[in-house]
């Protein structure tokens, strides 16, 4: 049985799938980096729940995984390996970088290769972006992130893209700035934004004792 995947079809957040997708690593760069992504089974729950797959083909999709587990194995790794790549773009491009030329290369490569998959179709009030694929297409869960890479990278919307400004921590995160005026700097004031208070906070608090010291 075939299914029909359609882009941006009810996502369950404000972030662009790619950008959600590079999210599923914490603390990237910190001490001790948080993996979310440990099988294939949490890569499309993932996927489930940004409305890229659904609910009745990711239980199929589960299925055929459990049953061919090195299968499903070498889709994690390779959805890792694409996030990454997804990641150094994106993060090149938040500090005005121009992105590594073999990252580019790599995700025109896999574009190329998921639009021969695609297609244009009218849904009654709009084209919409479709896909035909089946439960034994895992690596479908990585179509929508593809794409929405794709779609970001030329978008006015690309110079709203920023990573954290909790970089001591490593935090890693990629963000859409929605601010008026582009003031955004950490993925979550009440995260990475009080954390930074504190700390800056308390390096005064150990300045002004070293003053009082000398």
């Amino acid at each position: 049985m075939e299914w029909l995947l359609r882009s941006g079809v009810g996502q369950k957040s404000d972030q662009p799938v790619c950008i959600s997708l590079t999210n599923t690593l914490e603390w990237r760069s910190g001490k001790h980096p948080k993996e979310f992504l440990h099988n294939y089974v949490d890569i499309l729950t993932w996927a489930r729940k940004r409305g890229a797959i659904p609910n009745e083909l990711a239980v199929g999709m589960s299925l055929y995984a459990s049953e061919h587990p090195s299968d499903a194995e070498k889709v994690l790794s390779d959805a890792k390996r694409k996030r990454e790549m997804i990641y150094r773009i994106f993060s090149s491009l938040a500090h005005h970088l121009e992105p590594n030329s073999d990252d580019v290369k790599e995700l025109n490569e896999i574009l190329l290769n998921v639009l021969t998959r695609a297609q244009i179709a009218w849904n009654g009030s709009r084209f919409v972006l479709e896909w035909n694929t089946k439960a034994q297409d895992l690596n479908c869960v990585l179509w929508e992130p593809i794409v929405s890479a794709a779609d970001l990278l030329i978008s006015v919307e690309i110079n709203r893209v920023k990573e954290c400004a909790n970089e001591e921590e490593g935090c890693g995160f990629l963000f859409l700035d929605e601010s008026k005026n582009l003031s955004r700097k950490w993925c979550s004031m009440a995260e990475c934004g009080n954390r930074s208070k504190a700390r800056r906070f308390q390096q005064k608090q150990n300045m002004r004792g070293r003053e009082m010291q000398s």
